[in-house]
């Protein structure tokens, strides 16, 4: 990746080091040619954006990302890019934190 700006450092739940860059309108532009819906278009920013442990994951290994990793990672990347996901009505972010007396599996 050229050099640019990183905007957030941060560690996964699972130990995962994420990097968020700056974007430019080129990569929106980018994602949205890499997309073949708008609901894929996420995945294409995300993948020119953010890198795990090191790494860029091509768009593909973003939509196979096991659903907690991924809801982990943008909802705290998103709104550094002045976005948000399209969120399906009557649903909401999870809180990063279980409910007193829950348990993850």
């Amino acid at each position: 990746m050229a050099e640019r700006k990183v905007l957030a450092e941060f560690e996964l739940s699972d130990g995962r080091r994420v990097r968020v860059f700056e974007g430019k309108a080129r990569d929106l532009v980018e994602a949205q040619r890499m997309s073949r819906t708008p609901e894929e278009m996420p995945f294409g920013l995300l993948a020119r954006l953010v890198e795990v442990d090191g790494k860029r994951l091509p768009a593909e290994d973003w939509a196979e990302m096991d659903l907690k990793s991924y809801m982990e990672i943008s909802q705290r990347v998103f709104p550094l890019w002045g976005l948000a996901p399209e969120i399906p009505e009557g649903l909401s972010w999870p809180s990063p934190e279980l409910p007193a007396g829950a348990t993850a599996n």
